[in-house]
């Protein structure tokens, strides 16, 4: 969620680039609308175009196309022994196009004043709070700081926090998460707007929807230890995914699905995801008439939306025909 691209070319251009693309590579109508409609509401005008005139701009990037983890809850510090640190108690995940800005602003103005404008001037846009906080209320300001920017800072005590969302009931919805908080005696703001589709969302829920698929005989799956890719001790589990296999040799393609959990770099999660899907396979190359090419690696990396809050069970590789994707 860090990585953005620095404002330099023009956004529409951009998209209109994607979009050509995916006619010559023959993309289907479904995706085709969601980029249209996305591009359609990224182009609306800034939210909080009055507040921010008079700030001085710091940073302005913009990702197309990207997944976002949105915060609906305060900041938390968990003493977990997978992964100790701040965590938001709650959040959901966006996948769209995300525009992040960081103002300053004169230390005459105050954190509390900034983010009352800013409140109103979406309340009048028609905007709905979703969630908001303020103070102790938002948990510690270092864990704001570690998960949405390092540019932030500032105390606990002066920290502003709140999501807002307009439409939805169409075909796309704009979300604006905002936190202020006051550096040294001068007020800085960060400001997300991610552009959601419809089409995008509905994705995501059948993806969660399909975590059942395992109960019925439709899937096998494979769970790791945290970080480990290694085999050992999942012997039921494989002979179950070699059962699954023998059965469906004539129905292939298998994609061999590899997911981590959230703990550590989206870098690391999609090497040990591909380390996990290469000894699955290897262990079931010695099936008797398996085509060559019958078993497709499709190591995906952190599972996006996690099918529990059991880390647990994102730390698999699933087995499924190609066409049930």
């Amino acid at each position: 969620m860090r990585a953005f691209m620095v404002s330099g070319n023009d956004g529409l251009s951009t998209m209109l680039k994607k979009f050509a693309g995916l006619l010559i590579g023959g993309a289907t109508l479904s995706g085709l609308l969601l980029i249209s409609n996305v591009a359609r509401a990224a182009n609306l005008p800034y939210p909080l175009a009055q507040v921010t005139k008079n700030a001085g701009l710091i940073f302005s990037g913009r990702k197309d196309y990207a997944k976002y983890e949105l915060v609906v809850g305060k900041m938390e510090y968990v003493e977990d022994a997978d992964n100790e640190g701040f965590k938001p108690a709650a959040k959901q995940l966006l996948v769209g196009a995300v525009d992040r800005r960081l103002y300053d602003y004169a230390k005459q103005k105050s954190a509390i004043e900034i983010y009352k404008k800013m409140l109103a001037s979406l309340e009048q846009q028609q905007y709905r709070v979703v969630y908001q906080c303020s103070g102790d209320d938002c948990g510690g300001a270092a864990g704001w700081r570690l998960f949405l920017s390092d540019k932030l800072g500032g105390d606990t005590g002066f920290q502003h926090y709140l999501v807002a969302t307009q439409g939805g009931a169409s075909d796309a919805s704009r979300y604006v998460v905002l936190y202020v908080n006051d550096l040294a005696g001068q007020p800085r703001a960060l400001v997300d707007v991610v552009t959601v589709s419809k089409a995008s969302l509905q994705r995501s829920v059948k993806t969660t929807a399909s975590a059942g698929l395992n109960r019925e005989g439709k899937r096998a799956s494979i769970y790791f230890d945290l970080g480990q890719s290694a085999l050992a001790d999942r012997a039921e589990q494989l002979a179950h995914a070699k059962r699954f296999v023998e059965a469906h040799r004539a129905d292939c393609p298998i994609r061999v699905i590899g997911y981590t959990d959230a703990i550590g770099g989206e870098a690391a999660n999609q090497t040990l995801a591909k380390a996990r899907v290469d000894a699955v396979i290897h262990y079931l190359q010695d099936i008797q008439e398996l085509k060559p090419d019958c078993l497709v690696p499709d190591p995906r990396g952190i599972e996006m939306p996690a099918v529990s809050h059991d880390r647990k069970m994102s730390r698999r590789v699933d087995l499924e025909l190609a066409s049930r994707n």
